[in-house]
């Protein structure tokens, strides 16, 4: 009995030495998804202001283009009402 006792005993030491690795190799495997997602997260959030710029940029020159269009129509209309 004191026999299979010992064994018991063995074998739940062991189970448990082998457990803390698992847990230690995932703690490790973990961490390095952690900051794998952070580098991704700042690598996007770089990529964000960078289209961010882009488009304000874009909204900038239709703007500008807008004002051109009145300004020739705003002109075209004054020439027309000299002329008549």
């Amino acid at each position: 009995m004191e026999g299979k006792t010992a064994t018991l005993r063995e074998e739940i030491a062991a189970l448990r030495q082998e457990v803390k690795g698992e847990t230690a190799a995932l703690r490790g495997e973990v961490t390095a998804l952690r900051q794998e997602v952070e580098g991704e997260t700042a690598t996007l959030r770089g990529e964000i202001t960078a289209l961010r710029q882009e488009v304000k940029a874009e909204i900038n020159t239709a703007f500008n283009r807008l004002m051109l269009v009145f300004t020739g129509l705003g002109g075209v209309l004054a020439l027309l009402t000299l002329l008549r």
